[in-house]
């Protein structure tokens, strides 16, 4: 899992640097939730797990 998380993050800031635009995160969560990941069951997880940490980051 870890390394797989490593390589859509390098994917990811590759594409931002391709476009010189900042990361969105909410972008990225909107991509996932159009695509049907199943990436989105593990982000609703952490965020009912965590929901403060989940806060800072919103």
């Amino acid at each position: 899992m870890t390394a797989e998380a490593g390589i859509n993050w390098q994917r990811i800031l590759f594409r931002c640097w391709q476009c010189r635009e900042p990361y969105d995160g909410k972008c990225y969560l909107n991509a996932i939730e159009k695509s049907g990941s199943s990436l989105l069951k593990t982000i609703e997880a952490i965020r009912k797990t965590y929901p403060k940490l989940c806060e800072q980051f919103s």
